[in-house]
This record gives C-alpha cells, structure tokens and sequence, in this order.
C-alpha cells in the first residue's frame, strides 16, 4: 500500500493505471535503478502487469510470463481497501516518516526477489471481515498464479498494519512480539521482514 492521497472519484482502474504509477514516480529516486516485473491478478476484474524501472513504473493489462512477483486478491477486498482510501481511512496513518521507502522501491523489490515464497497477507478486522491477498516472489513467483496453499500466512489488525505504516513497529518486531501471527514457515516471514530492515524508518 502507498501512504498516498487517492482522488474522489478513483476506480479500481484509475488506480493502477493512473494513481499508482504517479505515487511511485513521486516516492522513488531517479537512481534507485534495477528492473522487476509484477503481476496484480485482482479476481473477477482485471489483471496487471506492473514493469518497473527506476522511479518509472507502467502498467499494462494482462499478465506478464514468468514475473519477478505476484499477487492476487478478490476484487471485493481490494475495492475495500480502495473504499477506505478514499473514506474513513481507518488504514491511514495520521504521520509518515519522511524517510519512507515505497514497496515498489526497486532497492527493497531487489532483497524481496531473494525469498522464495508463496505468503498469505491479510487484516483480520477490516470492516468486520477478515481480508487479505496471496503473494509470490523469487523462484515461487515463476509457478502460475494459485492463491492455494501459501507457504506461510500473516495475519494482523488493522491498527497494527497503521502502527507499521506509520514507522512505529519494526516489521522483524511485530513478527517476534506476536503483533503479526505467523502460520507456516515463521523463517520465511522473518525473511521478509528482515528485507524491508535497511529501508524502514527507525523513531
């Protein structure tokens, strides 16, 4: 998720092909370099191939072979996500840290292509239900999209996902404190965790 402003009006659409592209272009450095693909399968919408290089990310539809990463979500969950952005923002934090690097960051995209997962992420209290999407990176991401079977799921609130936004809780933390509940491979958790480290705010 990007800590950004979405316009009234943003669709589902609009916003890969249009608002997610911008924020990427505002929160990368011209020389973060490096190239990964991703692709966002958004069920019973639409799919995405996101190519990023640098601070430039283009989005095209339809999905891309053999991507660094994948995702995958219902399109009921991820219009409640959108709904949030643009209405109670009860997923917005009330401050960023100004240091804040974005996931589409080549420079963390490069550490998170290291581990090859297949992981489960989700908010158990988002509008009274549980939501969430299905990831893939590195050797896991070039097997077809199957949000079956994860190699490990994350689950946490929603006021934990805030606190993390918000550069209060050090992901690697949230995972040993029992902040985030880890089911799987725990090792494979800290590892994304630990890849975010280097770029993650410390107050």
């Amino acid at each position: 998720m990007f800590p950004i402003e979405v316009p009234p009006g943003t669709t589902l659409e609009s916003l890969f092909l249009d608002v997610l592209p911008k924020a990427h272009a505002q929160m990368v450095p011209p020389d973060a370099g490096g190239r990964f693909v991703a692709v966002q399968e958004v069920r019973g919408f639409a799919t995405y191939t996101l190519d990023i290089r640098g601070n430039v990310l283009t989005v095209t539809e339809g999905a891309a072979d053999k991507p660094d990463f994948w995702m995958t979500v219902a399109e009921a969950h991820a219009q409640l996500f959108l709904d949030d952005w643009m209405g109670p923002k009860k997923l917005a934090p009330k401050t960023f840290p100004k240091e804040l690097v974005a996931i589409s960051d080549p420079r963390i995209l490069k550490r998170l292509a290291m581990v090859s997962a297949k992981a489960e992420l989700a908010l158990v209290d988002l509008d009274g239900e549980r939501v969430g999407l299905v990831a893939a990176s590195g050797a896991a991401a070039k097997k077809a999209i199957d949000e079956d079977a994860p190699d490990v799921v994350l689950e946490a609130t929603a006021a934990t996902f805030v606190r993390l936004v918000e550069g209060t809780l050090p992901p690697e933390d949230a995972i040993a404190d029992g902040a985030v509940t880890v089911r799987g491979k725990k090792l494979l958790a800290m590892q994304y965790a630990l890849a975010f480290a280097p770029f993650y705010p410390r107050r």
